[in-house]
């Protein structure tokens, strides 16, 4: 909300407000994600975060039609309709999330019971057993799986109008409404996903590992065969691009959502948030890169050029495919509930 306010004294100002948003706004998703390894049951645990992380999808399908509705009668009305969203979000958090079980005064025992029933049991530890993280094979898979995976997500979030603009030839607004088509893509791919989650994690020879590598892989396979789709059409063929796109939108999510990002919870529930943390921060590096890249890339702006941009996409895909299929894991580490004088 201060946004504007800024960008009328200041452009540095501006980039500090920004700099400062990121970096409040980092902590929210490593504690969105520990959240689930103490109120979401075990066998529930992958339907949940699908449903969850369905926000993400929603709010950017209704954020880009609204902004571009908004900016046609004043551009500052939409940093303060989102800000007014994200400080009701905030105070609502303060009053209905808790750390623990016996904190909450609204549960009843037989919900308390059920959640602490496959409960993880956490670590009491004060210690963070680094020695054993460090280690760890399939910690590495998950923030190298996670970063090449945010490429594609970044670039899709970033770069899609401008693509759409140059390369396809679409209005402002035409941008602002198919902008999102990803994003509705995301919110199919929820759909699709919380079922399918809620069965498989029921079934009594449910395993985590096998399930996510063989759902994350091939949701990847087709996540790739319909970006060379996208590059074989011509810019003409503007409405069969967008469904392309649509059909990226969907795997890349149910790859994200029944995939490797569930596995976190299951491998540590323990630190889940501090580990998905740190895969956040070095998937930041997405953001960093893919503007340089795509600026030396599409230089002109012409669809042949943007086929170059999404080939880099399928080689972030098709490599988080081969890492998370080899190295990938759900299986609870020993050093989960390991006490400090045991990390060496």
């Amino acid at each position: 909300m201060l946004i504007p306010i800024f960008a009328h004294i200041s452009y540095i100002g501006t980039s500090a407000i920004r700099l400062l948003q990121g970096l409040v706004s980092g902590f929210g998703n490593p504690a969105l994600y520990q959240l689930f390894s103490t109120w979401a049951h075990r066998t529930e645990r992958s339907t949940l975060v699908a449903f969850a992380y369905g926000g993400y999808s929603v709010g950017t399908l209704i954020a880009f039609p609204l902004s571009a509705l908004l900016c046609r009668y004043n551009w500052e009305l939409v940093f303060y309709t989102v800000g007014i969203v994200a400080l009701v979000f905030g105070i609502s958090c303060h009053w209905l999330v808790y750390n623990t079980l016996e904190e909450h005064p609204r549960l009843s025992e037989a919900e308390r019971a059920y959640l602490k029933s496959t409960n993880d049991e956490k670590s009491m530890s004060k210690s963070i057993p680094w020695t054993h993280i460090l280690k760890s094979a399939p910690v590495y898979a998950f923030i190298l799986t996670h970063t090449l995976h945010s490429y594609g997500l970044i670039v899709f979030a970033l770069m899609l109008p401008r693509f759409l603009k140059e390369a396809l030839g679409f209005t402002l607004s035409e941008t602002g409404i198919y902008a999102s088509t990803p994003f509705l893509g995301g919110i199919i791919a929820k759909i699709i996903i919380f079922p399918t989650c809620r069965y498989i994690e029921k079934k009594p020879n449910y395993k985590p590992t096998l399930y996510g590598k063989i759902f994350y892989v091939l949701c990847n396979i087709f996540t790739i065969k319909f970006l060379i789709v996208v590059m074989l059409l011509n810019a003409n063929q503007r409405m069969l691009i967008n469904l392309c796109i649509l059909f990226v939108g969907i795997f890349s999510d149910m790859a994200f959502s029944g995939g490797y990002w569930p596995s976190l919870l299951h491998l540590t529930p323990s630190y889940a948030g501090l580990l998905s943390g740190i895969a956040n921060a070095f998937s930041t590096i997405d953001g960093f890169i893919s503007p340089i890249i795509i600026s030396a890339i599409a230089v002109q702006g012409t669809k042949s050029e943007w086929n170059y941009v999404m080939f880099t996409l399928i080689i972030a895909y098709l490599l988080a495919a081969m890492v998370f299929g080899a190295l990938g894991s759900s299986e609870t580490r020993s050093w989960n509930n390991m006490r400090a004088d045991e990390d060496a």
